[in-house]
């Protein structure tokens, strides 16, 4: 028999309307709790405690197991059970499992102790590259595990974030006690120093100690900054339109494997596949691509290459993406100020699937999803 899936690999969440209405209504209560209490540390420490669990999951549990396969005295890390792992009434673990936890949590540990102890700890390498990874791991663990299945949900959560992510960053300082923004205040852990000056040359005093941002990032810092300063992106705007783009991804190779099981059956029986009266837009096209598939076999790589970028959802919506995200950059650069980068992203995203759908005749399938 087989060996079945890891349920690591099956679990997986559609979100719904009530899953929308919940993250915007848990985001803002969260937001305006770390406004008004300032529990900026304890946010700290359980990002980095999650984000060591998700380095165990996406980077170590594949490195140790390639490992094991070719180097032959690590092969007790492929699937052999842990034994002293099942005394407190647990799962048994693999060795793989402990060794992986035990890795991703090393390096974990050893970067809040950078975050909790160094002033400016964004400037030092280790913690902005460690940082980087973790935040990068946790994005990957979320889009495998939520997905949406249909473009109307997606249209509704990026909608209602779009507005979210204008709300804190415009709107509230219009209602606050000094004219903060929340989510700028947020962001940098109590907003920049009152006095940037004093704050050079007494850095460790009080209030100084404030404006350093919240890890839930990827950051790299500027070339040539004396004053330590870097570009930022919110974990939040990788994976709110990343949802979407996983979508396009799933559905393109759904639509590939498609075509090869129409590829062989047309090989086998010597005739088309009997279509289902489903009146799938995407199915049928998918079966019309097919006898060109078959006759042009002998496609250059650059073709294929181009195809893949271009001939379904994913290729076009990662370069939408990547405009959107050219935009926000530019808009920090012109403004001199931080920009709510779902300002750029979700229209660039968001207009690209629907401009893609109407185009290729699938949008009303898409926006319903396919009960196929």
């Amino acid at each position: 028999a087989a060996p079945s899936a890891s349920p690591q690999q099956e679990q997986h969440v559609e979100i719904g309307m009530y899953h929308v209405l919940g993250f915007i209504v848990f985001a803002s209560a969260a937001l305006f709790v770390l406004f008004y209490f300032e529990i900026y540390r304890v946010v700290t420490i359980m990002y980095g405690i999650g984000c060591s669990g998700a380095m165990a999951l996406v980077i170590f549990q594949p490195l140790y197991r390639y490992l094991s396969k070719k180097l032959s005295w690590l092969g007790f890390l492929q699937d052999s059970p842990c034994p002293k792992a099942s005394f407190c009434g647990c799962n048994t673990f693999t060795f793989n499992e402990v060794l992986s936890a035990l890795s991703g949590y090393a390096i974990g540990i050893s970067w809040l102790y950078i975050a909790l102890t160094q002033l400016d700890s964004h400037t030092n390498t280790y913690f902005w590259v460690v940082q980087n990874v973790m935040g990068a791991s946790v994005s990957i663990t979320f889009l495998g595990v939520i997905r949406v299945s249909n473009i109307k949900i997606a249209t509704i959560l990026l909608i209602a974030v779009f507005v979210y992510d204008i709300f804190m960053v415009f709107i509230t300082p219009l209602f606050t006690k000094e004219g903060d923004s929340v989510m700028v205040t947020v962001a940098t852990s109590g907003g920049p120093p009152e006095d940037p000056l004093f704050c050079e040359k007494y850095p460790t005093e009080g209030d100084c100690r404030q404006g350093d941002p919240l890890p839930m990032l990827l950051t790299i810092p500027r070339i040539n900054d004396y004053r330590g300063g870097g570009n930022l992106l919110g974990l939040g705007d990788i994976v709110l339109p990343g949802l979407l783009i996983a979508f396009a991804a799933r559905l393109d190779a759904a639509k590939r494997l498609l075509k090869l099981c129409t590829e062989v059956y047309r090989a086998e029986v010597g005739g088309p596949m009997p279509r289902r009266p489903s009146g799938s837009t995407i199915a049928s096209s998918v079966e019309e691509s097919g006898n060109q598939e078959i006759e042009n076999e002998k496609k250059s790589k650059m073709a294929a290459t181009k195809q893949l970028l271009f001939g379904g959802y994913f290729g076009p919506l990662t370069i939408a993406y990547g405009f959107g995200l050219a935009m926000a950059f530019l808009a920090v650069h012109l403004m001199q100020t931080g920009q709510p980068a779902l300002l750029y992203l979700v229209p660039a995203v968001l207009g690209a699937m629907v401009i893609l759908g109407k185009v290729k005749g699938e949008l009303k399938e898409l926006w319903k999803g396919s009960n196929r």
